[in-house]
């Protein structure tokens, strides 16, 4: 009950965060990639060029979010959500009108930044900073965006492509998001200056109290070996299985599962995904993103260890399912994690910086992950090194929970 109250109570501003979720997913890879073959046939690009132009642009948009990112800190939050609508607008746009292979890279730079960076970077800041005593509840409903779109956003899209071609189906999109997203965002947030007046009243209501917890700055932050030692933990989850995902033909077919049967397992992932968030909001909300830190990867791990196990086609279902809870409590968790650590003064700039890091793994997974396939390394034994990292991360993790700490920054 409690929690379809806070829901009821919080309905806008939970939209909003849930707006933008959603449209992360038309910078996401398992987006972008529905229009490859289409993009590479009419540019003549390799599997490999056309991954390297991808690459290139995700790690300029990763550097470029971390100083974008921090801006969200000083900035008006309806005038920072109005200019990220607008660049993903321009952005599917551009990728419409690219002439040239090589104007792929600054069109798929402006689709990855703005969508898959700057979208959820301002849905999962902003839960964060006007939520205190239900941040985890907040995060979990804010996040379910993503999913929702994972699930039905690859079957409309690719009707669309077969339809009316890839070029038009990017004008469309961007059409769509003018008339819909962007003022719904912005009416969503119509009364968003009594909000952050209320916060900016707790914040000196802390100050003014005497509270030894304070807002940590980047910098900070950086060189806090906490950060460090939790790091391996937060990128397992998207390092690992935008490795897996970006090769998941090559798996399914070393596994003799047909991509039909593997792609219907996809369900489970975005059934696990919902259903890990919403239950993950509670349980930040109950017991702290800091202590569930170490557990958050481990079915992950599981479900690397079954699919070094076993060809059974069940393990597709299995993993894919495993690997869809891991998600869902990490968009919870690591969403709620650095307010609870440095604060929310400047949890934008940390965010950036994290979300950076996130963006440079995915983008170094797929080449990873293709040497070794290339060096002749199995499925069961890529799934075995995976399941290592998961367990070392965890391991660390869980030292780090276990040490005395400073007092944490509210």
């Amino acid at each position: 009950m409690r929690y379809f109250r806070f829901v009821s109570e919080h309905r806008a501003f939970l939209a909003f965060g849930a707006s933008l979720t959603f449209a992360s997913n038309f910078g996401q890879t398992f987006y972008v990639a529905l229009f490859g073959a289409e993009m590479r046939r009419e540019f003549g690009l390799s599997h490999g060029a056309f991954g390297a132009l991808y690459s290139v642009a995700t790690l300029a948009s990763g550097v470029t979010l971390i100083w974008v990112g921090r801006k969200l800190d000083e900035s008006d939050l309806r005038r920072y959500a109005t200019g990220v609508c607008l660049g993903l607008v321009g952005a599917c746009l551009l990728l419409a009108a690219t002439p040239f292979a090589w104007c792929l890279v600054p069109a798929f730079f402006a689709i990855r930044f703005t969508g898959q960076g700057l979208m959820s970077h301002t849905a999962m800041s902003s839960m964060a900073r006007y939520f205190e005593t239900d941040r985890g509840r907040a995060m979990g409903v804010a996040t379910l965006g993503r999913p929702i779109g994972e699930s039905i956003l690859p079957r409309i899209t690719v009707a669309l492509i077969a339809g009316i071609g890839w070029r038009l189906s990017w004008v469309v999109i961007a059409a769509v998001l003018a008339v819909s997203l962007l003022p719904f965002t912005r009416w969503l947030l119509r009364d968003h200056h009594e909000r952050h007046r209320a916060h900016e009243e707790r914040m000196r209501a802390t100050s003014a109290g005497g509270s030894p917890a304070r807002s940590r700055t980047q910098r900070e932050v950086l060189k806090d070996p906490r950060f460090w030692i939790k790091l391996p933990c937060v990128l397992a989850a998207p390092f690992l299985l935008s490795g897996i995902f970006f090769h998941q033909i090559h798996i399914a077919e070393t596994k003799g599962w047909t991509i039909k049967w593997y792609a219907a397992c996809f369900t489970a992932y975005a059934i696990t995904t919902v259903i890990a968030t919403l239950v993950g909001g509670v349980l930040v909300d109950r017991f702290t993103a800091r202590r569930l830190l170490p557990t958050l990867t481990l079915p992950m791990g599981v479900g690397f260890v079954t699919l070094a196990m076993s060809d059974s086609p069940v393990v597709a279902a299995t993993f894919l399912g495993l690997s869809g809870a891991t998600m869902g409590i990490s968009f919870v968790v690591l969403g709620a994690l650095w307010a609870e650590m440095y604060g929310v003064a400047n949890v934008g700039a940390i965010r950036a910086l994290t979300s950076a890091i996130i963006v440079f793994s995915t983008a170094a997974a797929p080449v990873l992950f293709g040497r070794l396939i290339d060096l002749g390394t199995t499925t069961e034994t890529i799934a075995w090194m995976s399941a290592g990292w998961v367990a070392a991360a965890a391991a660390l993790a869980t030292i780090d929970v276990a040490i005395p700490q400073r007092a944490e920054a509210s």
